[in-house]
């Protein structure tokens, strides 16, 4: 099942969004990727949280590290309010 996170079908479905948020970087979409990638960690976020395979968790820390490096890219690119991103990412000091 697609929706299923110890399935194959999840880890493909996976793939293609980070597939597609790196294509928006590489065309240039630096701030929507950004808010993307944001949005789609904190779901991986859950997600790792729910596994209690150890071959699903190595599968999908692999594409979180990807991920974390796709984000990174965007953040660097877009250049975003470091305040803004702080409050958003929860590592505001105030």
């Amino acid at each position: 099942m697609a929706n299923d996170p110890t399935s194959n079908g999840y880890a493909d479905s996976l793939d293609q969004v980070l597939d597609a948020l790196s294509s928006l970087i590489k065309e240039g979409y630096t701030k929507e990727a950004q808010h993307l990638s944001e949005y789609t960690l904190n779901r991986m976020e859950d997600l790792l949280a729910s596994i209690d395979s150890d071959t699903d968790m190595v599968a999908l820390r692999g594409a979180l590290h990807r991920l974390q490096n796709m984000y990174l890219k965007a953040c660097r690119s877009s250049r975003p309010d470091a305040d803004a991103l702080a409050k958003r990412t929860g590592t505001g000091t105030g």
